[in-house]
């Protein structure tokens, strides 16, 4: 039997490393592709949970190139509502009778989703004078139960389109539901000891 001599020893490629690298390699691929895959599934969902609201029965006509609402899982995100008729034409009024028809647009477009205006969340109101707050706030009061009011912002705009006196916009959550596959857990689930997100494209919503 022949003997290597050191040399020849040092010479010669280790075997089982070599092996142990390729197979590491290879499963670090197969990995990053599942982890791929699992994410084009999530867009593949998300695009199939979403529903967009660009007009129906009641709802006022609108020009501009938005939706009412889109609803993404079990959140329904609301555009901005005037005291607009629904042949698109602005109705004037007190400020308290321009809130009321633009909370009616509101609950309409809720009702074309699925939802109902008890299960909004928050709620973002635009004045062209906050000294038309008051009131506002005794509408508000009417509207939503005491104890399940949602959160509300409220500021003074320098304008707003038909000039209207208030545009009401808001979120609203059906409870009960299980958690959308974007929901923090699953997002948790699939990113957790796995490469950064930063190829995932982004999604931008403007109106």
């Amino acid at each position: 039997m022949s003997r290597c001599t050191r040399a020849e020893k040092r010479s010669r490629p280790n075997a089982s490393i070599s092996t142990a690298r390729r197979v590491q390699k290879s499963c670090s691929k197969v990995e990053k592709g599942r982890y791929r895959k699992s994410v084009n599934d999530i867009y593949e969902l998300e695009l199939k949970m979403k529903k967009f609201i660009t007009d129906g029965e009641n709802l006022p006509a609108w020009s501009a190139p938005i939706s009412h609402a889109v609803v993404s899982g079990d959140t329904c995100y609301l555009s901005g509502q005037l005291a607009i008729g629904v042949d698109g034409q602005y109705l004037p009024g007190t400020a308290r009778e321009e809130a009321q028809r633009a909370f009616q647009n509101v609950g309409r477009v809720l009702a074309a989703t699925g939802f109902t205006l008890q299960d909004m969340v928050f709620v973002d109101i635009a004045f062209i004078d906050l000294a038309d707050l008051p009131e506002v706030n005794t509408l508000f009061a009417e509207l939503f139960l005491e104890g399940t009011r949602p959160a509300r912002t409220v500021y003074q705009a320098a304008r707003l389109p038909y000039d209207a006196r208030i545009k009401v916009s808001g979120i609203a959550v059906r409870a009960g539901r299980a958690p959308s596959a974007t929901s923090p857990g699953c997002v948790k689930t699939l990113t957790q000891n796995q490469p950064t997100a930063a190829a995932i494209p982004k999604r931008a919503i403007s109106s």
